[in-house]
């Protein structure tokens, strides 16, 4: 029964998750914590095995971004309770370490409520986030396995990455996905409108919203060349290297607190977040948690956190034994 599940999951996965729609079977619930985080509950109605939490990258969507909701629904249809979190600072392209701390009352919040630890799937900065707080002593005993999808090692140097695409045009198209999407996450998240014409900054906002599925190529390039081709940003990013917490934002120092399994699964072609970072997460939790079965799993089944669907039997093979713990148990 569990690989008849996991064989569903996967391949409402890599048919595309943003297509995922409603369910008869799967409730969907709007709840708070005490605090006044928001968070949707995905739940099939006769069956729950197991309950996951799962958090976005640096999305305005926060947990209603639309690969976030069919993600959480696939779950749900195979009988696994998804929590999805909205996160003010991610949400709204900040780097707030309030976010862990709201993070930790969701995971205590459903551990609690199910009776037993929970897992946590997390995406791009999520997945460092939610690395963070699964080592927190008060966290760790409500966790079950962490499993990642392009998670961070070290946030400053995710930033000083940044600093040379924040500069000036392109070399060619190849750079316009990512370095368009860090320019506008940066703006939205500094909220200074005097750095775009007024009419620009509905515009931005759409295209944040929409980014991976709503807009083609030539409207990004469009709008970059319009209005950010000339535009130096490298002087926000520096700023944020100066005065983010980037040590308590990042897993880097911190995972001797953990009391379960990792999974990192990682874009080995990653540009968003280097695999670099993946290897040394890897390297950090076989020496200071290295109790448990981690995992380390390159794929080219993604980018960075969006699946693709490639015709690659094995790298699917690969990515769904990876994923097996969330339908199978923890201890897969």
């Amino acid at each position: 029964m569990d690989l008849f599940r996991l064989s569903s999951l996967m391949a409402r996965l890599t048919w595309g998750v943003s297509r995922i729609g409603p369910h008869p079977m799967v409730g969907e619930r709007c709840r708070h914590t005490a605090g006044g985080t928001v968070f949707d509950v995905y739940r099939h109605r006769r069956r729950n095995t197991a309950t996951w939490i799962a958090i976005p990258g640096m999305t305005i969507n926060g947990g209603r971004d639309g690969r976030l909701v069919g993600f959480a629904r696939a779950l749900a249809r195979s009988g696994v309770t998804c929590v999805v979190p909205t996160l003010e600072g991610l949400a709204g392209c900040r780097w707030d370490v309030r976010d862990l701390d709201e993070l930790s009352h969701v995971v205590m919040q459903a551990a609690d409520e199910s009776g037993q630890p929970v897992g946590l799937v997390g995406f791009s900065f999520g997945g460092s986030y939610m690395l963070r707080v699964a080592a927190r002593e008060e966290v760790a005993g409500c966790v079950g396995r962490v499993i990642t999808f392009g998670a961070y090692h070290d946030l400053s140097a995710i930033f000083e990455g940044y600093l040379p695409s924040m500069r000036g045009g392109l070399r060619d198209d190849s750079e316009l996905e990512d370095t368009l999407y860090r320019r506008l996450a940066v703006l939205y998240g500094r909220g200074d409108r005097s750095l775009l014409p007024r009419e620009a900054w509905g515009e931005l906002e759409s295209l944040l919203k929409g980014y991976c599925c709503d807009f083609s190529f030539e409207e990004k390039r469009r709008f970059f060349n319009l209005h950010l081709k000339n535009l130096d940003l490298s002087w926000m990013v520096q700023e944020l290297i100066d005065k983010v917490d980037c040590r308590s934002l990042s897993p880097a120092g911190s995972l001797s607190g953990l009391r379960c399994p990792v999974t990192l699964i990682h874009d080995q072609n990653d540009t968003a977040v280097p695999p670099v970072h993946a290897h040394a997460l890897f390297s950090e939790l076989q020496r200071d948690a290295g109790a448990y079965a981690h995992k380390l799993v390159l794929t080219t089944l993604l980018s960075h956190v969006t699946p693709t669907n490639p015709l690659n039997v094995r790298e699917i093979v690969k990515l769904a034994r990876a994923l097996s713990p969330i339908v199978g148990g923890f201890s897969n």
